[in-house]
């Protein structure tokens, strides 16, 4: 669909901005917590087995191009009940899951194929599924 008298900033070459964070929310008492800090895009968060830990894939403080095939995010790994000691751990990296409390297991399919979601098993080490779009 076309607006007429509206580019679209891609076309343009204009990177956009994204809202997306990770937040926790403790039910009991109704708080809600931002974890990404302001100013970071993060998304996809996938807690540990022992909720220690949240892995999500971030833009950092870059914008988002708009791109939805190869995207070029980086992997952060956090404390889940606050989000501070927010670290790095994988540059170009996408869709993070936990294979234990140790491994993050990300990226298993070859360049040109798409995953968009990626679950591993705690209990059967030698299974891992994926949603991917050709």
């Amino acid at each position: 669909m076309e607006l007429e008298g509206r580019d679209d900033p891609l076309d343009q070459g204009e990177s956009r901005t994204s809202w997306a964070a990770v937040y926790t929310t403790n039910l009991t008492v109704e708080v809600t917590r931002r974890l990404t800090p302001y100013g970071i895009v993060d998304f996809s968060p996938t807690v540990s087995p022992s909720s220690v830990y949240t892995v999500v894939i971030s833009y950092g403080e870059r914008l988002w191009k708009g791109e939805v095939e190869e995207l070029s995010t980086d992997i952060y790994i956090f404390l889940t009940r606050d989000g501070t000691n927010r670290v790095k751990v994988v540059e170009h990296g996408g869709w993070p899951s936990w294979a234990d409390e140790s491994v993050i297991v990300e990226r298993v399919t070859p360049p040109g194929l798409h995953t968009f979601t990626l679950a591993t098993s705690s209990s059967n080490k030698k299974f891992i599924a994926i949603a991917t779009r050709r």
